[in-house]
């Protein structure tokens, strides 16, 4: 029996990877158990993943092309740049707060400094590979501000689901955009926001390509 090329391999092991991350949560599953789940030697994932924040990295990053990807299929829109990552940023954190098990998720891997300096760092290489489509050249001030940005958003979202009160994606997203105007001296206004079935048809979307 011939073995199943390494692209299927690494979306194998990421795909029981996540299933485990919801059901023991990210910082108590290890290497040991994505191995014994799939049936094969630690090593094998270790090659794939060398450090474990490498899937929460690979996750952000496949979250936000598939919400670009499901904006995208819904019809060309005249938004702008900052527009339309609002409106990805609002399907991201609707994902992300969708229910108890996504909220544990969440709250799981904003409990480590490190895994959400990594979060920040995939926004921010995922805001700069998406500014090409602009042709927009994304500057240090600009990183600088997504930093400043979206560590306050995540540090938010985090302290929200220690007192079991979720934000709203969307108001989150306003205020974001709202931080980071401010912090680039820009006039900046956040879109309208979607609406609540076409968000909801987002995250099914969402959660069926991202962990299944």
């Amino acid at each position: 029996m011939s073995r199943p090329p390494e692209p299927e391999k690494k979306l194998a092991i990421e795909t029981t990877a996540r299933q485990l991350f919801l059901e023991v949560g990210y910082q108590k599953t290890t290497y040991q158990q994505i191995a014994d789940a799939l049936g094969t030697q630690k090593s094998n994932i270790q090659k794939h993943f060398p450090k474990k924040s490498l899937f929460i990295s690979d996750f952000f990053e496949d979250l936000l092309n598939a919400a670009n990807g499901w904006l995208e299929e819904r019809g060309p829109a005249d938004d702008g740049y900052f527009e339309h990552l609002f409106r990805i940023g609002t399907l991201q954190f609707a994902l992300m707060l969708s229910g108890p098990e996504l909220q544990r998720f969440t709250q799981d891997i904003l409990s480590s400094r490190e895994v959400t300096e990594v979060i920040i760092q995939e926004d921010i290489s995922w805001a700069g590979r998406y500014s090409s489509v602009f042709a927009l050249d994304l500057s240090p001030r600009i990183q600088d501000s997504v930093t400043f940005v979206m560590g306050g958003v995540y540090e938010q979202v985090y302290q929200r689901l220690l007192r079991k009160d979720p934000p709203n994606p969307q108001q989150l997203m306003e205020h974001a955009v709202r931080m980071f105007a401010y912090s680039m001296d820009m006039a900046l206004e956040a879109p309208e926001w979607m609406e609540p079935e076409v968000v909801s048809k987002a995250v099914r979307y969402l959660k069926e390509t991202l962990f299944s």
